[in-house]
């Protein structure tokens, strides 16, 4: 008994110590199950269509958690689509728990910036969830971006390995950030095809002062027009830098055409502009 009251400060100074890893050690117990519930969910919903497969679950208590090492197993055409993570990241924790918790936020709420990352997505170039079948008739894009190409229909497989590739590599990073001050919102996406091309769309909503409602973006969508008092589009912008495509297509296109580059890009100028005339483009 004296030596349990000797010690009584020095037992409850560490429980104090402890309290802060016990905390810490919750919070990432919560952030993994309710991430691995999310996936055992999704996974029981899409049964039968696709098959999903992790390797580990880590969080940050910056406010993000990741999903690491992703297959995901198509049965109807027996193959896969690998992905090196899925990371979500709030402004804060806080955000971050509502979010995963699934837990409303006010109607005047909005998290100052949501980002989500998928890295490392990669298909196999001969893969079947990218290629269409022989037998499908050619689609005006398709026919626009293979004009002066000799007999290419589409940019297939296997073009596609004559022209250098073996697999499409892709990252994704979808983000938006809210000024509240301003009722403005950011949205970026931004997309790295490795070794094909780079894109950065950005755009700005005004007048944000509530998340969007579901059912106007649908009314929104299907009559052209958004509801009294929907945010307003501000300033958009698109950017789009080649990852060498353009020069292999070049190549590709002026052998396929028994034709030098130079002549190939002429050819295909002016096709493009008479093709264009025709939908009515000038």
């Amino acid at each position: 008994m004296r030596l349990f009251r000797r010690h009584r400060k020095l037992i409850k100074f560490a429980v104090f110590l402890s309290l802060p890893i016990l905390a810490f050690g919750l919070i990432k117990l919560t952030l993994w199950y309710s991430t691995k519930l999310a996936i055992d969910n999704l996974t029981n919903q899409s049964e039968g269509i696709v098959e999903i497969k992790y390797k580990t679950i880590t969080s940050s208590l910056k406010g993000s958690v990741s999903v690491n090492a992703i297959t995901i197993f198509i049965p109807v055409a027996k193959e896969s689509i690998h992905i090196k993570s899925i990371r979500l990241s709030a402004d804060n924790l806080i955000s971050l728990l509502k979010l995963s918790l699934r837990l409303k936020f006010e109607s005047d709420e909005i998290p100052k910036s949501l980002s989500l990352i998928i890295e490392g997505l990669k298909v196999d170039i001969n893969s079947k969830l990218i290629n269409l079948p022989k037998d499908i008739k050619q689609t005006p894009f398709e026919r626009f971006s293979t004009l002066a190409c000799g007999d290419t229909l589409r940019f297939d497989e296997k073009v596609l390995t004559n022209m250098g590739y073996s697999e499409i590599e892709t990252d994704f990073n979808i983000y938006y950030s809210y000024d509240k001050l301003s009722k403005s919102l950011s949205i970026n996406l931004y997309e790295n095809m490795d070794r094909f091309f780079n894109l950065d769309f950005s755009a700005e909503l005004k007048g944000v002062s509530k998340i969007p409602d579901s059912t106007d973006l649908v009314i929104g969508a299907s009559t052209g027009s958004m509801p009294q008092g929907f945010p307003q589009l501000g300033k958009v912008k698109l950017t789009i830098n080649d990852d060498s495509f353009i020069s292999r297509k070049v190549t590709f296109c002026a052998n396929n055409n028994n034709s030098n580059k130079k002549d190939y890009i002429k050819k295909h100028v002016g096709m493009a502009s008479d093709y264009l005339q025709q939908l009515g483009l000038t």
